[in-house]
């Protein structure tokens, strides 16, 4: 007989095809542990009416081939995790890391290919570090760090710093460790190679869990099993490799970088001052998280703006000049005249950072054989901010007999504003969606806050962008399910998909 002190809190499964009364059958006895005496047993029967409760939404699986390696071992699991890494690393996941590691790099005062493999190393251990972090909030909590780590204090700490990297690329001052500090380090070695060691492995385990925070469907197949079989060890284990995976190209472009940077003299003082630019644009990309595309444009444009004046846009060329002298004269230029157009955008409203002057200027065709179409409306998206709003407008779609399409949004995803710039304001994506009379829906999880968090773990939601699809009868589809950019071509494919379901 077992014997509870406490609460008790019993988990009964019950059959999703069960949609009518289930009756319950409770037998306890209640006894004293002072006097030894009991009560009779009670019998209760309970009554549970199954038809007022939502229709279940399953996770996703993760994935057979996953699946059949984590239980294949724990090596398996390993090996299958470094090669993710590598296929990730040739995807644009790995892309906002490299001018950080080059800054890095660049910024020593004597550096060479050896200098430059330890420091590049140093950040990729850093940074798989930081995915092994992940994998055990992933097994003991299920959620994801990196989405909790898009906060805007986070993300504006972050973008300042970058800014401070950048004056100290100029020559506003140097970086350097408190003398205290400095002096502990100088007696175990070299205080700058230390210093620098340190300094990559804070830039690579940050930039891991803020920079970058990216979502492919192998990693988030991978991160719902962790999450399902809160195996965190395993996670930590298999994510670090990972990580190890997605810094080879890391260790490559940071030794190549050390081996092809000029070591002294006027050669790298102007190659920090590029990688300051660099440090800049960083800034501006974290800034693009939480600041309105306008600012964004203005700061673009300003940036390049004075980066083309400062490479001698506006300079006289001699007849001596070198050949060097006008290609940077001519790179200046263009920089220039691009950031004036940001700068124009913006004056006319445009929030196109890649296409400023959409929109502001206007070409009169008088062609008689020119056909001008106007392009559709953007698409209006109903707002689902937590489990009750889904719940509602699933009965709705049972009602009018629809299907919907949930778009699972955050300020600080880029991928989701390059879906919205380039999938859903497309003029042949929006007359698809609206032939397949499609209810869409979007849930803005910027915030990662408690409803967000109930929302996506019902789903089985790993990080933005994620797209769901329900049919007309109101249930999930799980073979649609994206994750990740998805471009117009293979969103039209999904919507085809979606007509035979």
């Amino acid at each position: 007989v077992e014997v509870y002190r406490k609460n008790l809190n019993v988990t009964i499964p019950v059959s999703a095809e069960i949609d009518s009364n289930v009756q319950i059958l409770t037998e306890y006895q209640g006894c004293s542990e002072k006097t030894g005496e009991c009560h009779p047993v009670v019998y209760r029967e309970s009554l549970l009416d199954l038809a007022g409760l939502p229709d279940p939404v399953s996770r996703p699986p993760a994935g057979k081939v996953v699946n059949d390696y984590f239980r294949g071992g724990y090596y398996s699991t390993i090996a299958l995790f470094f090669v993710i890494g590598l296929g990730l690393s040739l995807t644009p996941c790995i892309f906002p890391m490299i001018p950080i590691l080059s800054g890095i790099i660049a910024g020593q005062s004597d550096i060479s290919a050896r200098k430059a493999f330890i420091l590049s190393l140093t950040y990729v251990l850093a940074s798989a570090c930081a995915y092994a972090l992940i994998g055990l909030a992933f097994g003991y909590f299920g959620q994801n760090l990196q989405s909790g780590m898009q906060h805007p204090v986070a993300i504006s700490l972050f973008a300042a710093l970058f800014v401070l990297l950048a004056l100290s690329m100029f020559g506003f001052y140097n970086l350097q460790m408190p003398t205290g500090i400095q002096s502990r380090l100088n007696e175990i070695s070299n205080r700058q190679q230390g210093g620098s060691l340190i300094s990559a492995a804070i830039m690579g385990f940050l930039s891991t869990l803020i920079v970058g925070p990216c979502v492919a469907p192998p990693l988030a197949a991978a991160l719902t099993y962790i999450a399902d079989s809160k195996d965190a060890v395993l996670g930590a284990s298999a994510l670090f490799s990972m990580g190890l995976g997605l810094g080879v190209p890391l260790l490559v472009v940071g030794t190549s970088a050390g081996h092809l940077l000029p070591r002294a003299g006027e050669w790298m003082d102007t190659t920090k001052a590029i990688f300051g630019i660099i440090m800049l644009g960083m800034a501006i990309y974290m800034l693009e998280r939480i600041v309105p595309a306008e600012i964004t444009m203005a700061l673009t444009g300003i940036l390049l703006v004075t980066s083309g004046i400062s490479m001698g846009a506006l300079d006289r060329l001699q007849e001596e000049s070198s050949g060097w002298d006008r290609f940077w004269k001519s790179v200046g230029l263009i920089l220039m005249f691009y950031g004036g157009t940001q700068l124009l955008g913006v004056a006319a409203g445009s929030q196109n950072l890649f296409q400023p002057l959409k929109g502001v200027l206007t070409i009169s065709m008088n062609s008689p054989s020119t056909l001008i179409q106007s392009a559709p409306n953007k698409p209006t998206f109903l707002g689902i901010q937590n489990t009750a709003d889904l719940d509602r407008l699933l009965d709705q779609a049972r009602k009018s007999r629809q299907p919907v399409m949930l778009d699972f949004y955050a300020d600080w995803c880029i991928d989701c504003k390059r879906m919205d710039r380039n999938t859903f304001s497309n003029p042949e994506v929006i007359s698809r969606m609206n032939e397949s009379r499609l209810i869409l829906a979007k849930a803005d999880i910027t915030q990662n806050n408690a409803d967000d968090i109930a929302l996506m773990q019902r789903l089985g939601i790993i990080a933005p962008p994620s797209l769901l699809f329900f049919g007309p009868d109101g249930e999930l589809i799980p073979a649609l399910r994206t994750i990740g950019y998805t471009g117009p071509e293979n969103f039209m494919k999904v919507l085809e998909q979606l007509k035979s379901n």
